[in-house]
């Protein structure tokens, strides 16, 4: 039975790479009651693939290839079948998102031989065969025609983060080890913030489910300081506003004030985290800085970054932070690219060490 098992999982992606020729048959047909037989069946074996490869420990590359495939495979497929019905104008985009998407896999795939996995590109997928399931119900039902346009939209957002993710993670994924004089610069940038009484508290502040603001703004600044170095940007200031960016005086989590909407932490914290870093480090701080930092909520602060650097803390923010949004935490190391994760974990982890020695010697 055990050497069963390890089959099932592959054969599940096998599957849904075979039935896509008859996404074009149903479609050319207008078949689209099979259509949604065939979404149906896809949502399924690509939940059971991954949660079968997992309980039995039978997960490897040749299988997380061939579940990226049937996925992207199917995905195309139906967007091109129902993307000229009736409620399926907004499929054309998402058609040349995944197109995008898939041609950023092989990309990086040839370059790292690693065919990684972000969380958020599974909760795409999950709302692309739902959103085409819709769709092709709108076809009989046109009650489902709302719902098709709103999950549609849904579904091109995530589509949008998905290849922001893919590409970040790709660009970061080395499969050598990093060298212990960049690991040096990435903490010389960090220590004079890090190391200060009034910093450290911050890891007895609850930022996220899962994390604490410490936590959370080491990671966003050691990955400002990889993709500011890769895209040749300033990542000097990058890393210091990465660091910096939810340097917030008050502890917001927990807190029952109630506000106005646009008086609460997500729309605020911005601001107020730039006047603490002019409080605490007046030396470090400038106007490039504070330009940075200050927009890293767009679009909650409708002023939008101004700067490359801007839009790169922006994005990584957003990226690094959705983890917690898709509780338990479990699930985030199961699909997040663990190659990645793992490396930066043992940097994070140095730079802790490093903090906690440099705390006592200061303490002597």
């Amino acid at each position: 039975m055990n050497n069963i098992k390890k089959y099932i999982p592959n054969t599940l992606s096998i599957l849904r790479i075979i039935v896509t020729p008859l996404v074009f048959i149903f479609g050319i047909n207008k078949n689209y009651i099979g259509l949604i037989v065939i979404a149906i069946l896809i949502s399924i074996t690509d939940y059971f693939d991954g949660f079968f490869a997992r309980k039995w420990h039978v997960e490897s590359e040749f299988g997380a290839k061939l579940d990226s495939i049937g996925d992207k495979a199917l995905g195309i497929s139906l967007l091109s079948m129902l993307m000229t019905t009736t409620y399926g104008d907004l499929l054309k985009y998402s058609l040349i998102l995944e197109i995008l998407i898939s041609i950023t896999s092989i990309i990086f795939f040839m370059k790292n031989k690693i065919a990684n996995s972000i969380l958020i590109g599974k909760l795409k997928t999950w709302f692309l065969f739902i959103t085409l399931g819709i769709t092709s119900l709108s076809v009989f039902y046109s009650m489902f025609g709302k719902a098709a346009i709103i999950l549609s939209i849904i579904t091109i957002v995530l589509e949008i983060m998905t290849l922001i993710g893919y590409i970040l993670f790709g660009l970061r994924l080395d499969p050598t080890k990093i060298p212990e004089e960049e690991y040096d610069l990435f903490y010389e940038l960090i220590e004079p913030i890090i190391t200060t009484d009034e910093y450290q508290k911050r890891k007895n502040y609850p930022h996220h489910i899962n994390e604490s603001a410490y936590e959370h703004m080491l990671k966003v600044a050691y990955d400002c300081f990889k993709i500011g170095k890769m895209f040749h940007l300033d990542y000097k200031t990058l890393t210091v506003a990465g660091i910096l960016h939810d340097f917030y005086p008050d502890i917001w989590q927990g807190n029952k004030e109630k506000k106005p909407l646009f008086e609460r932490h997500g729309f605020t914290h911005a601001k107020t985290a730039v006047e603490n870093s002019w409080k605490f480090y007046p030396n470090l701080m400038n106007e490039k800085l504070e330009g940075i930092m200050i927009t890293h909520m767009f679009p909650l602060n409708i002023k939008p970054p101004t700067s490359q650097e801007g839009w790169m803390l922006t994005i990584i923010d957003k990226i690094d932070s959705f983890g917690f949004i898709m509780h338990p935490f479990a699930l985030y190391k199961i699909m997040t690219n663990k190659d990645y994760l793992k490396e930066r974990e043992s940097i994070l982890s140095k730079v802790k060490k490093r903090v906690a020695k440099r705390l006592k010697l200061l303490n002597k």
